[in-house]
């Protein structure tokens, strides 16, 4: 766990030379920024990225566990909907932010910057909502989650080696170029900026301190 005492937090992306104010949030004098975060999962309404409030995910019901919104690759066993619960406690770096970077952006379709740029946005709306308490659901007024989505980042099928963490740098050799540009976003040496903040690092964050970029 991390914890900072400052009265508020920026948030800088840092590339290429240039310093970009994404979002300041006003935040309580200590706070504790958390490794995991807590999700309600539901499926979609059809067509849309709404959640449908009155189908919460299961893997037992046949009528949720490979519909849209509970899974991202709809009609195939092997991606069934993966949790025993509709209210996972989803690790932040490796389960929750890959398949929200991957469906917020397309990495075929927009610059490895701004991949990067909203990579360091998920994550600190996810902080936000975390400290307030927030109830955090997977649809489009959020942010959009949906398990396996990172396996079809960019439009291309390719099932990552490891499932429980598709940018570990020991097989990102085996990634398709698109979930590179996920990883390398996700994994940017400049994460967050606070200045003047006592800090004790995360788990996460000195992982992601430590790997810099994957290209």
């Amino acid at each position: 766990m991390r914890r900072i005492s400052q009265l508020g937090i920026i948030v800088l992306v840092i590339y290429l030379g240039a310093t970009v104010h994404v979002a300041r949030a006003t935040l309580p004098t200590t706070v504790t920024l958390p490794d995991m975060i807590p999700v309600h999962l539901y499926a979609f309404e059809p067509g849309t990225s709404v959640a449908d409030p009155s189908l919460p995910c299961s893997k037992s019901n046949p009528d949720t566990r490979d519909r849209r919104g509970c899974t991202a690759i709809p009609g195939v066993y092997t991606y069934f909907y993966p949790y025993d619960s509709f209210m996972p406690t989803l690790d932040l770096a490796t389960d929750y932010l890959p398949d929200v970077v991957a469906q917020e952006t397309n990495p075929a379709e927009i610059a490895p910057a701004a991949v990067g740029a909203q990579a360091v946005a998920a994550r600190g709306w996810a902080y936000t909502k975390v400290i307030e308490h927030a109830t955090i659901i997977n649809d489009e007024t959020n942010q959009v989650f949906m398990p396996y989505k990172m396996v079809i980042a960019g439009g291309v099928s390719n099932q990552p080696l490891d499932p429980d963490d598709p940018c570990s740098r020991r097989y990102v050799y085996a990634l398709t170029s698109y979930q590179r540009i996920v990883c390398t976003g996700l994994y940017q040496p400049w994460y967050l900026a606070q200045p003047k903040a006592t800090t004790r690092r995360s788990r996460s964050l000195s992982r992601i301190l430590s790997m810099g970029s994957l290209r």
